[in-house]
């Protein structure tokens, strides 16, 4: 009998060893993917969508805004204009929106016509309003250039840099951008030469 036992044990031992390692239910490598989009942002040329004696004309980064007519003929004085230009723009991040005047008004390029000291007033520098539409939000305070008429006699003031306070847009955004032009009329006559200013609205980084 004692033999009988030794043997069964060992057969018992035998067909535990040889039994086969089953493979696992599942099996599985992370795959790390990653990319970037860079911060970007583009403003399309714009359209003039109103205008009162102005005429808008786009260009590749520098447009133009003639004024029709800055002065009357028949007497000087200075006459309303007002321009309303739609920008198609975007940021895929959260920027910056503001306005700069490189002149703090329309400039007179001349000199030669400056009312003399014992002369009556003219207008020697012509203030304008700019102010925008972006992402949801209007211009309001500082974020508005507003500039006023030189009047007086004498040289005019003279061209200065102003950049109006930046908003933060706290977000990326797409979609238009209108910037609103005027000039106030006033019966004052202005001094005979050509007025200029470069305006700029600007989405990205601040002015």
């Amino acid at each position: 009998m004692k033999k009988m036992l030794l043997f069964g044990a060992a057969v018992v031992a035998l067909s535990c060893a040889t039994a086969p390692a089953f493979a696992a239910a599942s099996a599985s490598n992370g795959v790390a993917i990653s990319g970037t989009s860079t911060p970007t942002c583009t403003l399309n040329s714009g359209v003039q969508s109103a205008a009162t004696n102005a005429t808008y004309t786009p260009g590749a980064g520098a447009s133009t805004l003639a004024v029709t007519t800055l002065a009357s003929a028949t007497d000087a004085t200075l006459q309303t204009t007002s321009a309303t230009v739609t920008f198609v723009g975007m940021c895929n991040y959260a920027h910056n929106v503001g306005l700069m005047s490189a002149n703090s008004g329309l400039q007179n390029a001349s000199t030669s016509n400056d009312p003399l000291a014992t002369s009556g007033s003219f207008i020697k520098k012509i203030g304008y309003t700019a102010s925008y539409q972006w992402a949801g939000h209007s211009s309001t305070g500082s974020e508005t250039l507003t500039f006023t008429n030189d009047v007086g006699t004498g040289s005019s003031a003279a061209a200065t840099v102003t950049k109006g306070a930046t908003f933060a847009v706290s977000g990326a955004n797409r979609g238009n951008l209108v910037l609103q032009f005027d000039i106030a009329g006033l019966a004052t006559p202005v001094v005979a030469g050509t007025y200029t200013d470069t305006l700029t609205v600007q989405i990205g980084a601040s002015l």
